[in-house]
C-alpha cells in the first residue's frame, strides 16, 4: 500500500512540469541535431572544393599564385579569389629545407617567412593544439593508452609535420590522421561491452571492416589520382555520419538513466554532457567560417597582413584558427567518448562475477533493468 501510494505521489507531483521538460529537451535534442546536421554538410562542402583544387592544381591549370603573378606582389596585386587552397608562386616556395612543394594543396600563409625549415609557421604551430588535447582528455583511470587519444596526438604531429614540408606523403599522413581520430571514436562507440557490435563475432568483423577501409583509403591516395581523393571526402563524411547518431542515441541512454537514478554518483551529468556536444559541434561550424574565409579572401588577407606587421599578423591565419577550433571539438568529442565507453564511468554493462551487473556501478546502461 505504501509503495502504492508514493509511486502515485510520484507520478502525480510532476503532472504540470513534465510536458514542459519533455518540451526543453526535445528543443534541446532537435537544437544539437541540427548543429551536428550543419557540420556533416560543412564538410561536404569543404570535400568538394579540396577535391576540385586538387583536380585543377593536376590537371595543368596551376596554383592561385602562380597564374596571378610571381611572389607576394603579384598575389596582392590579383582579383578577389573565388576559392582556392594551393596558393603557390611565393617568393620562398620550393627554397626550403624541404625543396620543391609536391602536395596537392599549399594554404594562404606565406612560404618560408619565418625559416627555412618550416614552410608554413603557424599552421605548423597550432598543431600543438590537438597534443594538448590529447593529454588534457586523457582518462585517469585507462590502464592502457586509449585509440582516441593516440590518435589525436598523431594527428597533430602528421598534419605538423605536413605543414612543415608541404610534401605529398606527408599530406596523406595528415588525412589519415583525420580517419584515425573519427574511427577510434566510431570504433570505442559502436563496440564498448554491450554495444551493437561488441559480440564474439560483430567485434571482429566490425573492427576488421573498420579499420580495412581507413587503411584502403590511405594506401590508394598515396597514388593521387583523382578518384582515390574522392574517397578521401567519401571515407571521411561516413566516418562522421556514423559518429553523430551514435553520440546523440547515447546522450538520450544517460539521459533515460539518469531519470531512473542508476547512473553511478560522480557520473558525468547529462546536461552537461550535452553543453560539451554542443561546444564541440559549434567550434567545428566556427572552424569551417574560417577554412572558407582563407580559401575565398586569401589577397586580401594577405594584404592586411604586411600592413600590420608580424607579431600581430599571425593572428591572421585562418587555418591557424580552423587547426585550434577543430582541435577543440576533436578534444571535446574524444572526451565524451572516453566517458561513453569507460568501464567506471560510461555506458559499459558490468561483466558477471565482478559488480554483478549492479545498477549505478559502472556504468548508466545495464541490460538487466527493464527500459521505459
Amino acid at each position: 500500500m505504501a509503495a502504492t501510494t508514493e509511486a502515485g505521489a510520484a507520478g502525480a507531483a510532476p503532472v504540470g512540469a513534465a510536458p514542459s521538460s519533455s518540451k526543453k529537451k526535445s528543443r534541446g535534442l532537435s537544437f544539437e541535431v541540427f548543429l551536428i546536421g550543419l557540420v556533416v554538410v560543412c564538410v561536404a562542402i569543404m570535400g568538394h572544393h579540396t577535391y576540385e583544387g586538387w583536380r585543377g592544381s593536376h590537371g595543368g591549370a596551376g596554383g592561385a599564385g602562380a597564374e596571378d603573378g610571381d611572389g607576394i606582389g603579384g598575389a596582392l596585386a590579383a582579383p578577389a579569389q573565388t576559392f582556392s587552397h594551393n596558393f603557390t608562386g611565393d617568393p620562398l616556395t620550393g627554397k626550403g629545407w624541404w625543396g620543391e612543394q609536391t602536395s596537392a594543396m599549399n594554404f594562404c600563409e606565406e612560404d618560408h617567412v619565418v625559416t627555412f625549415a618550416i614552410a608554413e609557421f603557424i599552421n605548423t604551430l597550432s598543431n600543438l593544439a590537438y597534443v594538448y588535447f590529447a593529454f588534457a582528455t586523457w582518462p585517469k583511470e585507462a590502464k592502457w593508452p586509449p585509440v582516441t587519444n593516440v590518435s589525436l596526438f598523431l594527428l597533430g604531429l602528421s598534419s605538423a609535420v605536413y605543414h612543415a614540408t608541404l610534401k605529398h606523403y606527408n599530406q596523406i599522413w595528415d588525412e589519415s590522421g583525420m580517419y584515425l581520430v573519427t574511427a577510434s571514436m566510431d570504433w570505442y562507440l559502436y563496440s564498448y561491452p554491450g554495444a551493437i557490435f561488441s559480440g564474439k563475432v560483430a567485434k571482429p568483423v566490425y573492427t576488421v571492416v573498420l579499420w580495412g577501409a581507413c587503411a584502403a583509403v590511405s594506401v590508394m591516395n598515396f597514388t593521387a589520382t583523382g578518384a582515390d581523393f574522392g574517397l578521401h571526402t567519401v571515407l571521411f563524411i561516413a566516418l562522421l555520419t556514423g559518429l553523430w547518431p551514435r553520440c546523440l542515441w547515447l546522450i538520450g541512454e544517460r539521459s533515460r538513466m539518469e531519470r531512473q537514478g542508476l547512473l553511478a554518483p560522480d557520473a558525468t551529468p547529462v546536461e552537461t554532457i550535452r553543453k560539451k556536444c554542443r561546444v564541440g559541434a559549434v567550434c567545428f561550424l566556427l572552424g569551417f567560417g574560417v577554412w572558407l574565409v582563407d580559401c575565398i579572401f586569401c589577397y586580401q588577407l594577405r594584404a592586411f597582413r604586411r600592413k600590420v606587421g608580424l607579431p600581430l599578423a599571425w593572428l591572421m591565419e585562418c587555418h591557424g584558427w580552423w587547426h585550434v577550433l577543430t582541435a577543440v571539438g576533436a578534444g571535446v568529442y574524444v572526451d565524451l567518448t572516453n566517458r561513453f565507453s569507460s568501464p567506471i564511468h560510461g555506458n559499459v554493462v558490468a561483466s558477471p562475477g565482478k559488480q554483478g551487473k549492479k545498477p549505478g556501478v559502472n556504468g548508466d546502461i545495464d541490460t538487466t533493468i527493464k527500459r521505459d
